[in-house]
């Protein structure tokens, strides 16, 4: 079609140029003449088909038994319960080890975990079963701790008061005795910094009270929720806008500073924050169309498990979880979070890092092609599988984790389960109402198609989409993409002026449209 690169507007364009006036014939020998092949199914956006579950035999011992307990005693997606489970092992260890991917590279043991199921699906019930002992442990050290900690507290406010009663004048002395007094108070309160109650879970807060809380549990905390109104929050519910900051932040340990008018300011050196959550597909959506949270990475640090639906297909009969599995998974839980913080680094062996080393390349070949549309999302893929494998690891040596190179094998096991995590990014990243870039090009080839036009200029495109982007600008990803699985070819035609973008339609899509 060089003949006609020089346009003319598309009403007054030669009937040739519409793909109605194309026989099936014609249609043929284009796309043999221009070696056009058949173009990847559009609705996937990869080569992947959605509709795989979790798969519980890739998790570590008692861990695999109790997961698989409470899916069938709540006749729920496997990925519900595995997805929950790798929240509470961040939990259990996100203070106290990192893992050395590669040299030059570390990464903290937290993890952004939510589960996205369908409304009925009992996230509920699947979420209070995985985080009871997380609830029962914090219980029980608060009540051990609570009266060395009222001492404590009592002690601190003596010196507080006694402070007061110097300052104020109440205490009658020279003043050089009441200043040597002030300084000597000064230095035990500066010695006995305030302590608080233990926390290890909490649920929905704002992001203010968020990093309060973080700094009086030393920077560590869990946020556990299964309703969305965490995602709710970080877009700015209590506010005018979003206080991202503290989410974006805490995932990969870098320092927060939360300075407020009239408050103390936090400062968060270290923070551990883990995210253990369950929502529906709409929430998910909404964070998808949401253009802050998804232009400052938000989504990217989420492992999503995204479940099929079991409504419809559940009986009434319901089997008990074990008492021995549910004793077990408790110990465990309690062992991992009474060992202490250690900030140590754990290392792969020789084999952890060569398969390491293959996945990465395999990723970097795949991820401006097959995995387009979830591109960020991929550029911490790696990094997060390597946090599950030290989560593995640790919850199979809790004592003496940094001891021990991490297997080769047990990488292998965090990789077991590598396609589901994708396809469920691929889900939650396809699901914006309109928003996200598969429906952003889905939108686009249909104004395509209803144009008729065998090529058809950029300009002409956005016209077409002028109500549904604002900038033309919007155009190159979803452009991008439709030419990677083979809808459209982009080319550049020299001008006098600027160059002119053109769009080549694929032939083969009008022949096996339905």
């Amino acid at each position: 079609m060089e003949e006609y690169r020089d346009l003319p507007p598309a009403k007054e364009r030669p009937e040739e140029l519409h793909f109605s006036f194309c026989t099936e014939d014609m249609l043929y020998d284009q796309a043999l003449e221009e070696n056009w092949e058949a173009p990847e199914p559009l609705e996937a956006g990869s080569s992947l088909a959605f509709g795989q579950d979790f798969g519980s035999e890739c998790l570590p011992g008692v861990l695999r038994e109790y997961v698989e307990a409470v899916s069938k005693n709540t006749q729920t997606a496997m990925g519900l319960a595995g997805t929950m489970a790798l929240g509470v092992l961040a939990a259990c260890f996100q203070n106290k080890y990192l893992i050395e991917v590669a040299p030059g590279w570390e990464e903290p043991l937290n993890l952004y975990t939510t589960a996205v199921a369908e409304p009925g699906e009992r996230k509920s019930a699947v979420i209070k079963a995985m985080t009871a002992p997380l609830y029962e442990y914090e219980k029980k050290r608060a009540a051990e701790e609570k009266p060395s900690l009222d001492y404590f507290n009592s002690k601190r406010r003596l010196i507080q008061n006694s402070i007061s009663a110097l300052e104020s004048g109440k205490v009658k002395d020279s003043e050089s005795n009441i200043l040597n007094k002030l300084s000597e108070l000064h230095e035990q309160l500066a010695e006995m910094p305030q302590k608080y109650a233990y926390r290890l879970i909490i649920d929905d807060t704002t992001p203010e009270k968020l990093a309060d809380i973080m700094s009086q549990q030393g920077g560590s905390i869990v946020l556990s929720s299964a309703e969305g109104g965490v995602f709710q929050t970080m877009a700015g519910r209590y506010d005018s806008g979003s206080s991202l900051d503290v989410y974006l932040k805490a995932h990969a340990g870098d320092p927060v500073y939360v300075d407020r008018i009239g408050r103390e300011s936090n400062i968060l050196i270290n923070p551990h924050l883990t995210l253990l959550l369950a929502c529906q597909p709409e929430i998910i959506s909404r964070v998808m169309a949401n253009r802050e949270m998804t232009g400052r990475g938000l989504p990217a640090r989420f492992i999503y498990g995204w479940c099929p639906r079991r409504v419809g297909s559940r009986t009434s009969e319901v089997t008990a979880i074990p008492d021995r599995v549910r004793d077990e998974y408790y110990k465990r839980v309690f062992t991992a979070l009474s060992s202490q913080p250690r900030r140590a680094v754990l290392r792969g062996d020789s084999e952890f890092n060569k398969l390491r080393a293959m996945y990465q390349s395999d990723v970097e070949r795949k991820v401006n092609d097959e995995f387009a549309s979830i591109t960020d999302w991929m550029s911490k893929h790696v990094g997060a599988m390597c946090r599950i494998a030290a989560l593995y690891h640790c919850w199979e040596h809790p004592e003496d984790a940094a001891e021990i190179p991490i297997p080769g094998e047990t990488l292998a096991l965090a990789l077991g389960n590598v396609d589901f995590y994708i396809e469920s990014a691929l889900r939650a990243y396809t699901s914006g109402k309109g928003e996200g870039l598969l429906y952003n090009a889905k939108y686009i080839w249909k104004r395509i198609c209803d144009s008729d036009l065998c090529v058809l200029s950029r300009s002409e495109l956005y016209s077409l989409c002028r109500g549904r982007f604002t900038y033309s600008s919007e155009l190159d990803k979803p452009l991008e993409f439709l030419e990677k699985l083979g809808y459209i070819r982009l080319s550049k035609v020299k001008t006098t002026g600027r160059p002119r973008w053109l769009i080549d339609v694929n032939p083969l899509t009008r022949l096996l449209a339905p």
